[in-house]
């Protein structure tokens, strides 16, 4: 059981590095370390079996961090940096442009938007990298996966409240996997974002509907 958490999440890391950069990747160790199982058992082997998979993470976060030469501590000076960050690989080229977008939106009251991700793990790191990084501030984030989604969803308590959030003007961006194509119910949207390329062509098509605001 342990093993296999292991490798999905090394699995997970990995893909921040090669697609989000080194920032991201820092995310997504933090995440896994917040979601380590407690020892609730009485069971040595249990509990060294916890402790090594605790410890293999850590030292996830040191290898970054070394990778980083300490960028990782100033990370919204890095992202502020703009293309010298995507350069070195702190943050991809793509997540690079993705934040150039959401810093051309107007006032709080103006932006209402949706980021359609492929992965539900891209979503929740991004997400979690936008709430650090100034010049932001009029954006606030929240995100949704379907209940029924992989390891990783959200239960539909959340999903609600973040919907809920969306409905009363708490946030104004949000973050989605393609569930929101299939029934959900958001507000009308003044932006759409495909920040992977639409899967099916439906997608594509379905994508304007979102959009119904002046100006959108």
């Amino acid at each position: 059981m342990l093993r296999e958490r292991l490798a999905d999440d090394y699995a997970k890391i990995l893909f921040y590095l090669r697609n989000l950069g080194f920032i991201c990747a820092y995310e997504a160790v933090k995440v896994c370390l917040e979601n380590v199982p407690k020892v609730l058992e009485k069971c040595e082997l249990y509990s060294k079996s916890i402790t090594k998979y605790e410890s293999s993470h850590q030292e996830a976060v040191s290898i970054i961090e070394e990778s980083c030469t300490g960028e990782h501590k100033r990370l919204v000076d890095v992202v502020n940096g703009g293309l010298d960050a995507a350069d070195i690989g702190l943050i991809s080229s793509k997540l690079h442009e993705l934040l150039e977008i959401f810093r051309t939106f107007g006032k709080a009251a103006e932006v209402l938007c949706i980021v359609f991700f492929e992965r539900i793990i891209a979503a929740e790191v991004i997400e979690r990298v936008i709430k650090k990084v100034t010049g932001l501030s009029h954006v606030n984030v929240t995100y949704i996966t379907g209940s029924n989604s992989a390891v990783g969803g959200l239960s539909p308590k959340a999903q609600n409240v973040a919907l809920e959030s969306l409905h009363s003007g708490k946030v104004n961006l949000l973050f989605s996997t393609d569930v929101v194509e299939e029934g959900y119910q958001v507000p009308k949207c003044s932006c759409v974002i495909y920040f992977d390329l639409p899967k099916t062509v439906c997608s594509y098509v379905q994508s304007p509907g979102q959009v119904h605001r002046k100006d959108s």
